[in-house]
C-alpha cells in the first residue's frame, strides 16, 4: 500500500534523529578514548 507523505516524513525524521544520536554517541566515545591517551 501507499504510505502518506506526512507519515513517511515523520518516519524519516525519527530515523534521522536516532541515527544522529547514535553517531554522536560513538563520536563522543572515540573522542574520550583519544583524549585520555
Amino acid at each position: 500500500g501507499d504510505i502518506p507523505g506526512t507519515k513517511l516524513a515523520a518516519l524519516q525524521k525519527v530515523l534521522q534523529s536516532e541515527f544522529l544520536a547514535a553517531v554522536r554517541e560513538v563520536y563522543e566515545h572515540v573522542y574520550d578514548t583519544v583524549d585520555t591517551q
